[in-house]
């Protein structure tokens, strides 16, 4: 499963964030998280972790929404101090108006 969700990181990466996240050094998977969260993100070592609520699994629009989601903060990594600051926003309202979540919700 985890070479789809690396596909569609490819995939968002050039439909959306015009190739500039990182190719390398990614890791993307299912994992088990508490209910009320659909995922997370972190960099550590250089490496960017993106982990998607395993319960979304058989939902894809839910983990390919929250993919984009996790995929600003790959974007704003170490331009914002803060989770969801003004840059993240801005992203997130430029995937928006341009029908990045149509096909999902």
């Amino acid at each position: 499963m985890s070479h789809i969700l690396k596909e569609q990181y490819r995939h968002y990466n050039r439909l959306w964030f015009n190739n500039k996240l990182p190719k390398r050094h990614v890791h993307i998977r299912f994992a088990k998280m508490p209910r009320q969260r659909l995922g997370d993100y972190q960099f550590t070592d250089g490496h960017y972790y993106i982990r998607l609520n395993r319960r979304t699994r058989f939902w894809p629009p839910v983990w390919r929404a929250t993919l984009l989601h996790e995929m600003g903060h790959v974007a704003t990594e170490g331009f914002e101090s803060e989770e969801h600051g003004p840059m993240w926003l801005e992203i997130m309202r430029r995937l928006l108006k341009n029908g990045a979540f149509n096909d999902l919700v």
